[in-house]
Order: C-alpha cells, then structure tokens, then sequence
C-alpha cells in the first residue's frame, strides 16, 4: 500500500491544478461578455426607454468598471487555489522541520498548521464586488459631469469623478504586477477598494474646497480660466492616481497648520533592499510588514503563507534587512564589498579577514570596533542562522547563538554535525543526504 500511494501522489499534484467544468465555463463566459461589450455602444439598443448610445463616455465607464472585478474573480476561482494548496504542502514540511532543528527556540518546537480556509475563493469574491461597485459609482460621477452641471455640488461631483479615474489607473498598474507574481491576493482587493473610496472622498473635498487650498498655489489665479481648470483637473487626477503621496502631503500640511511635532526618525523604507520594487513594497505592507525593520523581524514561513511568495525570495530580503538595520544607507558601500546580507557579515567575521572588516569601516565610515560589534551581533542572532540553514541546507557555522546562555533558551542543545538537515526549496524539501549526493 505505501508503494502504491507513493506512486500516485505525483499524479494528483498534477491533476489538481486542471480547470474543471464550471471553471472553464466561468472563464469563457466572462471573456465573452467583456468582448462584445463594447458592441452595445455601437448600435441602437433601447433599455427601458433609453439609448445606450446616449451615454457616452460614461457608458464606456460603466464596461470598464467591471474589469477589474472580474479579472480578480477569475484569477482566485481559476489559479488562487492550486497556487495555495501547493503552497500549503511546502509550509507544513518547512514547519515539521523548523520545530525539529536542534536550534529550535521553544516558541518554534510548538506544531503549526496552516489555515486551509485561506484558499477559500469567498473573500476574493466579495473584495472584488465591493471594488466592481466603486468603479461603477465613478461611472455615475462621470455621466453626472458630462450633463455640464454648475456650482459648488458639481465641483465636487467632478473632483470625485478624476480622483476615481486616478485610482482606477493605479489599481489596473498594481494589478498587472500582482498577476505577474502570482500575489493578487484578497487583501490587495479589499484594501484597493478602500483606497479607491477614500481618493474619491478625497477628490469631492478638493472639488469644493479647491484644489489651491491644498496644493499651495497662489490664491490670485483666476478659477475659471480654461488653463486653471485643466490644471486643477490634473492634480485631482494625481491625487487618486497617487493617493498615499497625497495622503501624506496633506499630514506634512496639517503638521505645520497646527505645530504639531514631527518624528524624530524615519523608519527604513522596503525598497531599499534588493529585489523590491514598489509593487511588492504594497504588498508587504499590506501584510503588515511597512519597513527594514518589519522584514528583518518576520518569520519566513509565516510571510510566505500569507504573500504567497516563494521561499527563496522571501528569505534573501531578510537577509539583507538584518544587515541594512545596522549599516542603514551604507548598505550600498557594503555591497560594493560584496557583503550584501547579514549571514556575509557573520562569515567573514567567522573567516577572520580583518582586511575586509577594515575596508568595510573604512568606506562606511564607522568605527572597526562598531563592524566588529555588528558582526557579532549577527552571529548571535536566531534569525540569522535559521535563514541560512533554509538556503543552505545545513547548519551555521559562524553562528555563535547556542553559545550565549543568556539569549539561548535552556532547552535548546548545541548543534550536531551529523544531525540531518532539510533544504526548503520552492520546489520542495529534501534531505541533506539527497542534497549532497
């Protein structure tokens, strides 16, 4: 019997990844409906009483509204769901072992389970009619503007309307990326939702208070003017299509209205770690991970569980966020070195090579006894270790942690040279005796 389950198992994993009946349905009746939408606008169809012709721009809206919607139903009934399961069998291995590794911190050894309601399609579902709804109210906005209205209720109908259609670029911009990445996660649709909602709300602000209020341009400037008109258009644009940018202009603006005190420091942003790009900055703060320090302090597997992202990846950015929390903007300096990562750090500590120590103090301009102190720091830290272990496949051996009883829990055992290890790989887990034959 074990045999023989052995030898289906490869081809269940194959097959679950095929589209069923009602999946191929769903994805073919959708594609169906968005392509002759733009045909309903051609002709001279009559509903209820009114020519759709008769809509114009707004009816183009009101198709476009419902693209990203159904772009993210299909992407969570279609491809959302094998892409957890799969995921979900790696974490639960990259569990079994972190609880078993002689390092283990007693928090560790305790059996975790991943969620697998996670891969329940619902929640996407109703993130992305909540978003379907916004996008159509901005196609109400536009029919509303484009029937020329006047005064003050009307500016802000159309500051609603170009602050919509800002947001409703960059949500498409970030989609595009997110389905690069397999990462087109419920959350992101709720949160886009949000988002868009309040650049609209923002919008009807900055339509009827006036843009110059919060823009600081002069107060001279005549509002009915066609170039003035255009510009204040833009920046209501702007504003939906960069709505965290405005969100904190406005906050830097209110600080100096009411002399409220700024922050003393400023946490480190993601991007300044190799191999993050804005887009994925998003998505790991929207998981809750907002800085340098965030990353450097997450667990792997837990990240990967709920991102989505492979385990390589996630485990080199932490890498590197251990060490930018120490060297910050001379990151780039230590890098030139080719010391990208805090393990590098900790291994040419290990290594004695006093020259490299003594570049690196001399490029960052930091002193050699705070490298050295770094250096140490780093080969006593749990993290550091448990990530080198997962990209190695076998133990630290600059690791210094199990040495110092006053950071090691007292249950923890020194390391075994001959204990077996496994390697996390986005392809699965292996044994170290697989790995090194």
């Amino acid at each position: 019997m074990p045999e023989n389950s052995n030898e289906t198992a490869p081809v269940a994993a194959l097959t679950s990844t095929r589209l069923t009946k009602g999946q191929k349905w769903l994805v073919l009746s959708l594609s169906l409906l968005f392509a002759l939408l733009p045909f309903l606008f051609v002709g001279d169809l009559t509903l209820q009483g009114m020519h759709l012709t008769d809509l114009d721009a707004s009816g183009f809206f009101f198709s476009l509204g419902l693209l990203p919607g159904a772009i993210g139903i299909v992407f969570h009934v279609v491809l959302a769901n094998s892409r957890r399961t799969q995921g979900r069998e790696r974490l639960e291995k990259y569990y079994a072992w972190r609880s078993e590794r002689p390092l283990a911190r007693s928090q560790d050894r305790v059996n975790v389970t991943v969620d697998e309601t996670s891969a329940d399609p619902l929640g996407a579902v109703s993130a992305c009619l909540f978003l379907t709804g916004i996008f159509l109210l901005i196609a109400v906005f536009a029919g509303y503007e484009a029937a020329q209205q006047k005064g003050v209720t009307a500016n802000g109908v159309q500051g609603m309307m170009y602050a919509g259609l800002g947001a409703y670029v960059a949500v498409l911009y970030y989609m595009v990326a997110r389905l690069y990445a397999n990462a087109l996660s419920s959350r992101f649709l709720m949160t886009s939702a949000l988002r868009t909602a309040s650049a609209v709300v923002l919008g009807w602000v900055f339509g009827i208070v006036g843009v110059t209020a919060f823009a600081g341009a002069p107060s001279g400037t005549a509002a009915t003017a066609d170039g003035d008109a255009l510009a204040a258009n833009a920046v209501l644009f702007l504003a939906g299509l960069f709505h965290n940018m405005a969100i904190d202009a406005l906050r830097k603006r209110a600080r100096r209205l009411f002399n409220a005190p700024s922050a003393d420091a400023e946490e480190l942003p993601l991007t300044g770690v190799e191999g993050i790009d804005d887009t994925t900055a998003e998505l790991l703060t929207e998981h809750g991970v907002a800085s340098i320090q965030h990353l450097a302090t997450s667990e792997p597997g837990e990240l990967c569980d709920r991102t989505l992202l492979p385990m390589e990846r996630v485990v080199d950015w932490m890498d590197q966020a251990l060490l930018i929390r120490y060297l910050k903007a001379n990151i780039t300096v230590s890098r030139g070195l080719g010391i990208r990562a805090g393990t590098d750090l900790a291994l040419v500590h290990m290594r004695g090579d006093a020259s490299l120590m003594g570049s690196l103090a001399e490029k960052t301009g930091l002193p050699a006894a705070a490298i050295d102190h770094i250096a140490r720091e780093l080969r006593a830290d749990y993290t550091v270790a448990l990530l080198y272990e997962i990209e190695q496949g076998k133990p630290f051996p600059a690791s210094t942690w199990s040495d110092d009883v006053t950071a090691a829990p007292a249950d923890v055992a020194a390391p075994v040279a001959a204990t077996p290890m496994i390697q996390i790989t986005q392809e699965g887990t292996q044994s170290a005796a697989a790995v090194q034959t």
